[in-house]
């Protein structure tokens, strides 16, 4: 067992206990190395380079691969399913042959008559609506649809032929009262029998063979001897054209392809001709029914309007012969005295208006009596049109300014002076004299505009009694022009509409019939096939990544770096995995490479929690997590490492102590310190007791040579929680916790710390603040997303610095990464061949 290392005394306590959230940031122990977030690759990188950015991360196919291999029984199940449908739409569906025609929309009218008739289109345009479409609505409709199939001439439609082809048929006429029938043929070397509808028909070939309401040409003999035609119903065949007609305009023309699509190449032509044509044919009869209508309203129009023209053309010839008026001047006399009436008339109101506003002015300036008001209220005396009223008007304004001068200036006189007194009376004088004028005048307006009022009536009197035959004589001339002119209106639109009835061609111009189709157009049954199980493996990577997504479960290593937003530095695989994931089961080390590695072993077995000083798979990751530790941050060692994880039971302390003996298989002087004073367990691993330790040594109870115990591993010392505080935060964050850290941490290359987990108390926060690095355990297909994700909030809010996690995988639930697979295919050497 190695010896002791010399162990230095702790400092004094603190007289006064300091929190460690309540540190300087200067202190050397918290900024030996500074914090900072670490991408998921665990190196450090300078803001300023690029991928610091926001920009969307690319779609991870390794994500998709690992969820295709959680899920393969359903990708294979969704592909065959695919597969499958394809296949049976392919086999269950009929051969569909598709033929095309070709109508153009032009209204001919324009083309035959020029500017003599109106363009039915332009007439549909006007209000807004498409006429193209609207004609392709009018093509699909069920009434085209009828016209094409219902008349005896389209009985080739009708016509399902047996062991022949329907190319040898012509000139096929079945009656609409025929609905469903079957007439048999027997093909002889110069003739045809027909037999059917209980009659039998003879005739050779390229002659009509009539059965009652069926007759039609067989042209040539067929290979077959014997052959069948089957006749379908109109309303069988009217619902498949209806279904399987399509109409489509070309771009920037006035064309439409018109396609038709049924199981026989020759059904489809003759569907889709027969349609084109039967659409001509209804266009064309509701176009002259349009032209007939308007024709035949004008020319209704046109006789009533001409027996109303007669009409008026006789009652102003009568009323011109009784006619017996006035001489026109005289009716201009008197329309001239009437106009000078009233001009005068409103001259005089104008007058008395201003007379009345004087009077009342000079009232009001007689009632005040004061000096000066005279002067304002015969402002606009000259409106009035009065000498009398003008000249009194002056003389009281010479007398109030006469006065005025006598009461103001330097030798200004009383009021009461004779002489001022004087100039009173003689202005009170004057007003008087002034008011009788101003109501003279008014009484002598008001005088004449009640004669000029008498005038004006009397002249109006003498107007209204000219006779109204003038204005008479103006409303019959004027309804027999209107008439005229309606006429006239009428017979020209009616020779318009005669000229278009007799140029009308209907809107509809067949630029091509269809062909006959060579090839199905849902050819092509295995490439269906195979589309149909591109569609399933499609569906299955879908289906596969969502229920991925939706797992809330950590279950691979990148789950834990795009989760938690920290490096994964190992994977802990199960103890004893087979070969089949990481190689070969290793059970044991032989003893040369057990010391070839560096371990010193006593006789007796480690524990079994011990595993990193075998040469298992196990041991690989431990040694792996190590190494990512000592060189994967730039250098800088971690001295404290606190290992913690968010809930409990995922392996945190089986970690530290394994990876404790890692380093200490590498030559350094480790102390493994056991701080989950709630729930400790290291005692166990190392069959040691558990008190006296950290809690008595905090509290300065025992020394530190008490508490540090040797293990069985060179330069591995573990420290045990001790006894059970009641208070373990506070415990954990005093200041003496911090002191016994530092003395340790002078001793010890480097101290690993077992702690509680952080998500269930708070002394797993209160460590990792101080400690120069966090180690987040987590436990594959146990550890919900979420709570991960908790953790590194908590750790990092008390500013701790999570240098990674570590997937634990005891259970073997994570799926395969081949960045953390540790079975490299080489297995260690028998002793024998090692001796060579």
């Amino acid at each position: 067992m190695p010896d002791y290392p010399l162990l230095p005394q702790l400092p004094p306590r603190a007289s006064t206990p300091e929190s460690m959230y309540g540190r300087p940031r200067g202190d050397a122990s918290r900024d030996r190395y500074p914090r900072e977030t670490y991408p998921r690759d665990g190196f450090a990188r300078d803001p300023g380079m690029p991928g610091d950015d926001m920009t969307p991360a690319p779609v991870d196919v390794r994500a998709i691969w690992s969820a295709v291999r959680q899920h393969p029984w359903l990708v294979l199940v969704t592909t065959l399913f695919c597969a499958s449908l394809a296949a049976a739409y392919v086999y269950t569906t009929e051969a569909k042959y598709e033929a095309s025609a070709a109508i153009r929309l032009a209204d001919t009218r324009r083309e035959i008559a020029g500017a003599l008739v109106e363009s039915g289109m332009a007439r549909e345009t006007n209000t807004g609506t498409d006429p193209i479409l609207s004609a392709i609505e009018i093509l699909r409709s069920r009434a085209a649809a009828t016209r094409a199939v219902s008349t005896p001439e389209a009985g080739i439609v009708r016509v399902r032929t047996v062991d022949f082809s329907p190319a040898l048929l012509e000139d096929v006429i079945i009656q609409p009262t025929v609905r469903r029938d079957s007439v048999e043929l027997i093909f002889e070397p110069y003739m045809v029998e027909a037999r059917g509808r209980g009659t039998r028909a003879r005739a050779a070939y390229n002659d009509i063979l009539s059965l009652g309401d069926i007759s039609f040409r067989v042209i040539d003999r067929p290979p077959a001897s014997r052959g069948r035609i089957n006749i379908v119903s109109t309303e069988q065949v009217l619902n498949r054209l209806l279904r399987s007609t399509s109409a489509k305009r070309r771009d920037l023309t006035d064309i439409v392809d018109v396609r038709v699509s049924a199981p026989d190449p020759y059904l489809a032509r003759e569907l889709v001709n027969g349609l084109v044509t039967a659409f001509q044919a209804v266009n064309l009869d509701a176009a002259r029914q349009r032209s007939r209508l308007r024709r035949t309203f004008l020319a209704q129009q046109l006789a009533q309007n001409d027996t109303l023209l007669n009409e008026a053309q006789q009652a102003l010839t009568s009323f011109r012969s009784q006619k017996v008026s006035r001489a026109p001047e005289e009716a201009a006399q008197l329309a001239a005295s009437a106009e000078s009436y009233g001009l005068r008339l409103e001259e005089l109101q104008g007058q008395r208006r201003h007379v009345a506003a004087l009077l009342s002015r000079l009232e009001r300036a007689g009632r005040a009596g004061a000096p000066g008001t005279f002067r304002t209220a015969i402002g606009g005396v000259g409106e009035v049109h009065s000498p009398a009223v003008e000249q009194l008007s002056n003389s009281l304004l010479n007398l109030e300014a006469t006065r005025d001068s006598m009461t103001t200036g330097p030798f200004a006189r009383a009021f009461t002076n004779p002489d001022v007194r004087r100039y009173d009376e003689l202005m009170a004088t004057t007003l008087a004299q002034l008011l009788v004028a101003v109501r003279n005048q008014m009484a002598d307006l008001d005088e004449q505009i009640d004669r000029l009022s008498l005038s004006a009536d009397i002249s109006r009197r003498v107007q209204a009694a000219v006779p109204a035959r003038e204005a008479r004589e103006t409303q019959l001339t004027e309804a027999e022009m209107t008439r005229r002119k309606m006429a006239d209106q009428l017979r020209e639109e009616y020779q318009r509409a005669q000229i278009a009835e007799a140029a009308e061609a209907g809107q509809v111009e067949i630029v091509d019939l269809a062909v006959l189709p060579t090839r199905a157009a849902n050819a092509g049954k295995a490439r269906l096939i195979l589309f149909g199980a591109m569609g399933g493996v499609m569906l299955g990577l879908v289906l596969a990544y969502v229920r991925e997504q939706f797992n809330t479960l950590l279950r691979r290593v990148s789950d834990v770096e795009t989760v938690l937003d920290v490096p994964a530095l190992a994977l802990i695989p199960a103890v004893g995995v087979s070969s089949r994931r990481f190689g070969r089961s290793r059970q044991g080390t032989p003893p040369a490479i057990a010391n070839s590695l560096g371990t010193t072993l006593s006789k007796r077995s480690p524990p079994p929690a011990i595993i990193a000083g075998s040469g298992s798979v196990t041991s690989e990751a431990f040694r792996a997590l190590r190494t990512n530790l000592l060189f994967s941050h730039g250098g800088r060692t971690l001295r404290v490492l606190t290992v913690t994880s968010p809930l409990a039971s995922e392996g945190k302390t089986t970690v530290a102590v394994n990876l404790a003996v890692s380093f200490a298989q590498q030559g350094l002087r480790v102390a493994l310190i056991d701080c989950d004073l709630r729930r400790p367990s290291v005692h166990k691993v190392f069959s040691l007791p558990r008190e006296p330790g950290m809690t008595e040594l905090v509290q300065g109870e025992v020394s530190l040579e008490q508490v540090v115990h040797p293990t069985d591993y060179a330069k591995l010392f573990v420290i045990m929680a001790g006894r059970l505080p009641s208070n373990p935060a506070e415990l954990l964050g005093s200041a003496e916790m911090r002191q016994v850290l530092e003395t340790l941490a002078t001793t010890f290359e480097v101290l690993i710390i077992d702690t509680p987990p952080v998500l269930l108390t708070s002394d797993a926060a209160v460590l990792s603040a101080v400690a120069d690095g966090v180690l987040l355990v987590v436990r594959a297909g146990r550890t919900e997303r979420a709570q991960g994700r908790g953790a590194v909030r908590q750790l990092h809010t008390v500013g701790a610095r999570v240098v990674g996690a570590v997937l634990n995988d005891p259970d073997r639930k994570m799926v395969d990464d081949p960045g953390f697979a540790y079975g490299y295919g080489y297995e260690y050497a028998a002793a024998v061949d090692t001796k060579e």
